[in-house]
């Protein structure tokens, strides 16, 4: 075990910002998932009077988050990027410690309870002093031998993203598969055997939401917000605020199943089937859509989905930064007319292969957890002393 301060040294190479000069910013990432490139600032933007550049291999930490996991190697593609005083540097003893060595120590758990403890009772929110970092002491092996382990934990790792990609891509595949029929269902091009006709003609009614002022968690009613749109178009109740309003409100803002929630800023045009019935009213950047009984509310979230439906949605959002949409451009979408017979079968097929999706994602996301257990599980084993 040896500490740090016999092979890690601190290193400044300080820059007066310049108007004009872009530079790019330097980040660490929480619990060992190293570093990255943030926005790049201009040198008149920047609130430093110096920021520090980068070389590859250098140790960089962030001394607020330090210890949680904050501590990185720098990667080829960060070399010359820049950070401010916030992010302490070091250069390694590169005769005594393979930078990839320490690269995997920064991912243990032991090493982030260490920055953590050399943090505590420190003034400004318990960041850690660049002389504190260096008292943590690590398992310090061989180059040989910390070669040899490196390369084997390199493997693993190589392995396991082959994994993670193979796993991506058959989501990947089958999304494009569900866009595909989707698109031979209802082209965009206007083809195809169903006729069309505009939202405006196949609705009951619309509203904007409602604006609670400050009466968020004071009550018991759902408020339903865009957050709480998912991916695949439902409205997720178990997340929301609660808000405090009478009956009347109630009624006259009340998402019922059955219900579409359309977006009209803050991400214009995504939307939400409710389903179940839930004390709930909606926000008032959402816009509150109830379709004619002819329509089943499966189809429409199948067909809201579709490439045309969304091309021709897009095509109606204005605005620059804040893009928006309001209630006549989604009443001017069109929506196709199909009997109810052709309903069923047009949802029977989709849902069909959204299965088969939702178990591609399931398998993705089991064989993540897996992965994420798996890494620590070797990085203990292997690295043994601090994990």
């Amino acid at each position: 075990m040896v500490p740090l301060n016999e092979i890690l040294s601190p290193v400044v190479r300080p820059e007066t910002p310049l108007p004009g000069k872009i530079y790019r910013q330097i980040g660490v990432r929480w619990w060992g998932e190293g570093a990255y490139e943030r926005e790049p600032v201009d040198g008149a933007a920047t609130q430093y009077k110096s920021l520090f550049s980068v070389k590859t291999g250098d140790v960089i930490i962030d001394k607020i988050w330090a210890r949680h996991g904050s501590v990185a190697v720098v990667q080829d593609s960060l070399d010359g990027c820049y950070g401010s005083n916030e992010f302490p540097m070091f250069v390694l003893e590169r005769k005594r410690l393979e930078p990839r060595w320490f690269h995997w120590l920064t991912k243990t758990k032991g090493f982030w309870a260490k920055c953590d403890e050399k943090s505590r009772g420190t003034s400004g929110k318990n960041r850690i002093r660049p002389e504190r970092f260096l008292e943590i002491e690590i398992p310090l092996p061989s180059l040989d031998e910390q070669r040899r382990i490196v390369a084997r934990l390199d493997e693993t790792s190589s392995k396991v993203e082959e994994v993670r990609s193979l796993r991506k891509e058959a989501i990947d595949k089958t999304e494009v598969l569900i866009l595909s029929v989707l698109e031979a269902l209802f082209p965009e091009d206007g083809s195809g055997r169903f006729k069309y006709r505009p939202i405006r003609d196949a609705i009951v009614e619309h509203k904007q939401g409602y604006y609670p002022g400050h009466r968020l968690l004071e009550g018991s009613v759902c408020f339903a917000r865009i957050s709480d749109i998912t991916d695949d178009a439902y409205l997720d109740y178990n997340n929301m605020p609660r808000v405090a309003i009478d009956g009347r409100t109630l009624d006259a803002f009340r998402v019922n199943p059955g219900d579409f929630l359309f977006a009209r800023t803050g991400g214009a045009g995504r939307f939400a089937l409710a389903r179940g019935q839930v004390g709930c009213v909606f926000a008032s950047y959402l816009i509150r859509f109830r379709f004619k009984k002819e329509y089943d509310p499966e189809f429409l979230r199948h067909y809201f989905l579709s490439p045309r439906f969304q091309s021709e949605i897009s095509s109606r959002i204005h605005g620059g930064v804040n893009q928006n949409i309001d209630a006549e451009d989604i009443k001017n979408v069109s929506v196709p007319v199909l009997s109810d017979i052709e309903q069923r079968r047009v949802i029977v097929y989709l849902d069909k292969l959204q299965g088969k999706w939702d178990t591609v994602k399931n398998l993705q996301h089991e064989t993540e957890q897996q992965f994420k257990a798996l890494l620590p599980a070797i990085l203990s084993q292997k690295l043994h002393g601090i994990s």
